[in-house]
This record gives C-alpha cells, sequence and structure tokens, in this order.
C-alpha cells in the first residue's frame, strides 16, 4: 500500500511556523484550568469536650485552594480551649475548665480571598457515659454490588448500650436484642464491630460513632452483606448513623 507523504516545508518557513504556533497558544488563558470548588465547612459542630480532659478536635473543609485562615473572636471559645488550626482545618484543643454550650461564628479565607462562614458548636460536658438506650437511625449512602440501589433506605429502631469499663455492647440492631456489635469507647469515640443477621443473609459492620453532646452521637457504618456470613456481595457500603438519648 502506497502512503501519501506530506510535502516538506523549507527549513526557514518550518521555524516561523513553529514560532506562530507557539504565539498562539502562549495567548489567553489555559482552557483546561478549572475553577477551584467552592469552600465548604465539613459540618457545624465539633465533638464533645470534658472538664478536666485533654481536647484537640478539627473541623475541615473543602474546595477552595489551601492554605485557608480562620477567623473567629478568641473570646467565643470555650475557657481552656486555643486555637490550634492549620493551613487544611480549624482545630481547637487544651483542657476544658468551663462546662457549657459555646458557639463560635467562624469565616473561612482561601489563598483566592474565597470566603466561607458557619457558626460551629462546641458542648463541654462534665462527665459522659454512652450506657443507656438510644434511637439509632441508619440512612444508606454508599451501597454496592448487589445491593446497589438502596441508597437513601432509611431505619430507626432502639438500642441498648451497656459497658464494663471501656468496653462496650450495643444490641438491639434492626430491633432485636439478639443483633449486637461491641468494642470499645474513648472519650467521645465508640468504635463497634459485629455479624448479625439481616434480610435473609448477614451483615458485617463497623459502626464509628462521634459524641456531639451528652445526649447525641453521630459517624458512619462501614458495611457488607452477603448471603452467608463471611461471603460478601455487598462490598465497601456505608450508612450514616444518628444516635440520641432515650429516656
Amino acid at each position: 500500500m502506497t502512503r501519501l507523504r506530506r510535502p516538506r516545508l523549507p527549513a526557514f518557513l518550518t521555524l516561523l511556523t513553529l514560532l506562530a504556533l507557539s504565539g498562539c497558544e502562549s495567548e489567553g488563558p489555559d482552557k483546561n484550568t478549572t475553577a477551584p470548588a467552592t469552600l465548604v465547612f465539613a459540618g457545624d459542630r465539633l465533638p464533645l469536650g470534658l472538664l478536666g480532659a485533654t481536647y484537640g478536635e478539627t473541623l475541615g473543609v473543602t474546595g477552595g485552594r489551601t492554605p485557608y485562615v480562620f477567623a473567629f473572636d478568641a473570646a467565643d471559645l470555650p475557657a481552656g480551649l486555643a486555637d490550634q488550626s492549620t493551613a487544611t482545618a480549624f482545630g481547637l484543643g487544651g483542657v476544658p475548665t468551663a462546662a457549657g454550650t459555646f458557639t463560635i461564628p467562624l469565616t473561612v479565607t482561601d489563598a483566592d480571598k474565597a470566603t466561607a462562614s458557619t457558626v460551629v458548636t462546641v458542648v463541654v460536658a462534665g462527665s459522659f457515659d454512652p450506657v443507656g438506650g438510644w434511637s439509632y437511625h441508619t440512612l444508606v449512602t454508599v451501597a454496592n454490588g448487589g445491593c446497589d440501589g438502596e441508597e437513601g433506605d432509611e431505619t430507626t429502631y432502639g438500642v441498648t448500650i451497656t459497658r464494663t469499663g471501656t468496653a462496650v455492647t450495643l444490641k438491639g440492631l434492626l430491633g432485636d436484642d439478639a443483633n449486637q456489635v461491641a468494642g470499645t469507647w474513648n472519650g467521645n469515640r465508640l468504635t463497634l464491630t459485629g455479624t448479625y443477621p439481616e434480610d435473609g443473609g448477614f451483615t458485617t459492620g463497623t459502626h464509628n460513632l462521634v459524641v456531639y453532646t451528652p445526649n447525641l452521637m453521630s459517624g458512619l457504618e462501614d458495611w457488607d452483606w452477603g448471603p452467608i456470613a463471611g461471603a460478601s456481595t455487598c462490598p465497601v457500603s456505608v450508612s450514616r448513623i444518628t444516635a440520641t438519648r432515650t429516656p
């Protein structure tokens, strides 16, 4: 097969052509440049603080361009806590010395001078114990494999938490006391794992809960489901959990 050959340009014309193309490409903005996403705070609460206990928590930001600069009135901070913000997150640290509910008007400014504002709530309590009854609300946010399409499914039921020292058991998942997860409690965090029957198969999940007030916890359950225990057909699925203490 005979290939058509492109005619060769004289050397000086080739050089001029390259220079012209180079000049054209350098003019104007880069069409591939994408504007940074809008600045958004990851929430409007920081986890619970306990009197006399070392505290160190952060609230992240997405969008814009780092570094971020955070502006607030230091007089709004809980007594004993100080600014520990970084170039990527707002943070407070120290040892709380006064109980109460504190609200902190907060503004973030990014490297391009874009801004976003919120009001952050921090609760400091004298103590916290997870033992007792809780209303447990779950919302599926990611469902993979055989569970694809379950996003948005919601369930609410009552659970009970017991503990021995820092070893914690939560029973009553899906309204059945036989369904339990167990793990540890550390200050304002609970981490619980377990396998329990659900929908003719078995769910294996890890519940990571953050305490925001003595009566409110929230977090995520990383779970999978399979027709038999240990045989997952819905890997790397996620539910959001909101738990409120019941009388």
